[in-house]
């Protein structure tokens, strides 16, 4: 679905998943003609779904041609396929070191479901499995998300269910 991220930027996010092989993949994106950014999002882990985890996202990279196409990384996916404990600030480093791209945006969700059982389950930030309202600890490894997202120049997408809690969430971004 088309989104706008930024005040002069807009792109498509597609969700890779459910789309075929890997080498499908590929093949069908690199046969479009892409004019403003395709963003490949990460998968919860579901079944035979693409890109749960930093290998697959890779090799997405790696054999598609246009400098147009990045990632959507879905923190509630991230957390449901096993990719990142999102919980952890090392761990999240480590992602986007993995991934090594420029062109990512963010959506940024918590999580219903345990760390790692592959179900896509959005919650309120604060109110799921990844951080803890009663907690305040719990959201170290937000600040550090949000602070990679503002050194690189990544947009962030507030993609969780409720709109009553929109305010509480944009004072936790802002810091």
């Amino acid at each position: 679905f088309p989104v706008t991220i930024g005040p002069e930027r807009t792109g498509t996010v597609l969700h890779i998943g459910a789309v075929g092989t890997l080498n499908n993949v590929i093949k069908h994106i690199n046969d479009i003609e892409i004019k403003s950014p395709l963003y490949l999002e990460n998968c919860a882990g579901e079944g035979t779904k693409l890109g749960k985890n930093i290998e697959e996202l890779r090799k997405l990279k790696e054999g598609i041609d246009s400098h147009r196409v990045g990632f959507c990384l879905d923190t509630c996916h991230c957390h449901a396929s096993a990719m990142c404990d999102m919980k952890n600030s090392e761990s999240i480093v480590k992602m986007f070191d993995d991934l090594d791209t420029k062109n990512t945006i963010i959506h940024l969700n918590d999580s219903l479901e345990d760390y790692g059982k592959k179900k896509d389950r959005h919650a309120v930030l604060g109110y799921g499995k990844i951080w803890d309202v009663n907690k305040s600890e719990s959201f170290e490894s937000l600040g550090t998300l949000r602070g990679l997202a503002y050194d690189n120049n990544y947009d962030i997408i507030l993609e969780t269910p409720s709109n009553f809690y929109k305010e509480y969430e944009m004072k936790l971004l802002r810091g």
